[in-house]
């Protein structure tokens, strides 16, 4: 008997401290709720934007401008530069019907939110003709706050939008590409300085075997196999190798110029490369006989790289350098892995 008195006891313990933490949060939540009360929370559209069509945004000091062309949107200073979509849609999906987390209708000084000098403002325009003018401040907690421009109440936003603002123009840019070859693809590689030009050169035989060749200033000498020119520090078929492996994966890292001016590539040292690597290449691809009835088909191909001054980076301290596509209006950096087998390379044979 004592031992299920004391057991009631324990039980009865327990009811009380429950009993007290329901009475607690049900403080808490009331005083919450008084809280939103005072300040206004409601759920609101902000806007009112239906099909956004245009839009420009600032972050920091720069101001970009897009507008929506069929279904592709373009940016208002070169129409034709090539930009990935995605980064675009998802602004514009964002301003659709853009919602307040919360809604502040008495707010306190604006710079309580960032919003005297906000971090970003964004102007949409929609296919109706409707506007809207977005400043957004501060981060509240992981929402930030926005007003529209020239009103009255504040309001905290999720943080994606925000978080898009923060694209700078050549982070959406739609980098060229360099078609990576193998020995068995490749045709030609010619390694140029300003002052002289290197050519692996392959000679394919009836059989489908190949030699390479050394081709100086256009004038075509010893096979790889056997050049040996003064000065020559490793086999000119190690070089080939090593020139081949650089250009099975090439890629640029970073867009960081578009329709340069001829000071702005010689800064870049382009206006003069360093060195200029042209690749022809046959690609081949097999056909299916037995559902197309088709043999392998082969494309060339052609690219011109012009490789420019080395920089680094002063926070990761890795080294690049500037880089172009021949017929490209983009300048681009490439990681040093990349770039340097080939200055090696031009180093190596002399040129």
């Amino acid at each position: 008997m004592k031992k299920r008195t004391n057991n009631l006891v324990i039980l009865a313990a327990v009811l009380v401290v429950l009993a007290g933490a329901f009475a607690v949060i049900s403080l808490v939540n009331a005083a919450n709720a008084r809280r939103a009360a005072a300040d206004g929370e409601v759920l609101a559209v902000i806007g009112g934007i239906t099909e956004p069509v245009e839009f420009s945004y600032k972050a920091g000091e720069s101001e970009l401008s897009f507008y929506l062309d069929g279904d592709t949107w373009r940016w208002s200073g070169g129409p034709e530069l090539p930009l990935l979509q995605n980064y675009l849609t998802r602004i514009a999906a964002q301003v659709k019907g853009l919602a307040a987390v919360r809604t502040i209708t008495e707010p306190d000084a604006l710079s309580e939110y960032g919003l005297e000098e906000p971090a970003n403002e964004l102007v949409v325009k929609d296919a109706d003709g409707t506007s809207l003018d977005l400043l957004i401040g501060d981060s509240s907690g992981s929402d930030r706050y926005a007003m529209i421009a020239g009103g009255s109440e504040v309001y905290t936003i999720a943080s994606a939008l925000p978080g898009f603002l923060d694209t700078g123009l050549f982070d959406m840019v739609e980098k060229d590409t360099m078609q990576g070859v193998t020995e068995d693809e490749a045709r030609m590689i010619t390694l140029s300085s300003p002052e002289k030009a290197f050519t692996f050169d392959k000679m394919i035989k009836s059989n489908g075997s190949y030699t390479w060749y050394a081709n100086i200033n256009g004038e075509r000498g010893d096979q790889i196999a056997v050049y040996e020119p003064e000065g020559l520090e490793k086999p000119a078929r190690d070089v080939l190798d090593q020139v081949l492996n650089a250009l099975k994966n090439q890629t640029f890292t970073a867009c960081v110029d578009y329709r340069p001016d001829e000071a702005r590539l010689n800064a870049c040292g382009l206006g003069t490369p360093r060195c200029t690597v042209t690749v022809k290449y046959t690609l081949t691809q097999a056909g299916s006989k037995a559902v197309m009835n088709m043999d392998s088909t082969k494309t060339n191909g052609e690219y011109t790289l012009y490789i420019g001054a080395q920089l680094e980076d002063a926070e990761s301290e890795e080294t690049s350098y500037y880089a172009m596509l021949e017929g490209s209006d983009l300048v681009y950096t490439m990681a040093a892995s990349d770039v340097e087998p080939l200055l090696n390379a031009l180093e190596i044979i002399g040129v």
